[in-house]
Order: structure tokens, then sequence, then C-alpha cells
């Protein structure tokens, strides 16, 4: 991470083409970019012992628990 090469190459184990959307929950900057740069949604978590991050790396939402997380 950053690089975007492990999150592709998951995806297309899993059999995700082109026409799905992944997501990448993360709590770091790296797991964010690495999202980013990989073309897909990202889930920003802030728990210890990251707690803040600044907001113009992008991630797309931002949760403080994966209890908020629904599918």
């Amino acid at each position: 991470k950053p690089n975007p090469s492990p999150l592709k190459l998951a995806m297309k184990r899993m059999g995700m083409g082109p026409h799905n959307k992944g997501v990448m929950v993360g709590d770091s900057p790296h797991d964010i970019t690495a999202a980013n740069n990989a073309g897909i949604s990202s889930i920003y978590i802030t728990r210890p012992p990251h707690l803040a991050m600044d907001s113009n790396i992008g991630y797309d939402f931002h949760i403080s628990s994966l209890n908020e997380l629904q599918i």
C-alpha cells in the first residue's frame, strides 16, 4: 500500500470484473490512497491508533466502528 496492485489482484481472484464495485475499509492514509489508486470506494475507520486523518486524502465514507457497516 498505497500500490493498488494487491487490491486489484484480490478483486480479480474473487471473480470481480470491471463492472463490479469493490470497497476498501482502512484505518490509515495508505489504505485510502491504495483504494483511490485502484479506482474503488474507500471507507475510513477512525479507531486507535489512527484517530484523525486529513479529509483531503479523499475517502468516500467515514465510520468509527465496523458495526456501522451494512451489507
